[in-house]
């Protein structure tokens, strides 16, 4: 798959698979929220769309970071901001993402899913 996110913010947009918008947001999903700082909170609302299936949803999220800690991935021990997501529909915990400063990108994240969760850790990166 291909992520696109604004580059202001660093919220996903949307998600190409073989060259096909498989997701599009009306407005970027914006898990971090410039400048980061623990106790930070801030909301986002969008409408998902998956051209597919013919479906859209509305989500209405409320971020926050919780923290700074030191998390070791494969691709090394890292310094990182600690944001977690939840629904404003619920006060469900959707999500948790670790952002490290020194790599400008997430070096870890939890995606909780009805059927279990989506664990991603970096395991190499290269800054320009």
């Amino acid at each position: 798959n291909e992520n696109f996110y604004a580059k202001s913010s660093l919220g996903l947009l949307a998600t190409l698979s073989g060259g096909k918008p498989i997701s599009k947001r009306s407005a970027p999903h914006d898990i971090l929220s410039w400048p980061l700082e623990s106790g930070k909170e801030w909301n986002t609302t969008y409408i998902l769309e998956r051209p597919e299936e013919k479906s859209s949803q509305k989500f209405d999220l409320r971020m926050m970071v919780t923290g700074i800690e030191e998390v070791k991935v494969p691709a090394g021990t890292f310094e990182a901001f600690k944001s977690e997501v939840y629904s404003n529909f619920n006060g469900k915990l959707l999500s948790e993402h670790w952002y490290s400063p020194k790599v400008r990108w997430f070096i870890r994240s939890k995606t909780y899913l009805m059927d279990g969760v989506r664990e991603e850790d970096l395991i190499s990166y290269k800054i320009d």
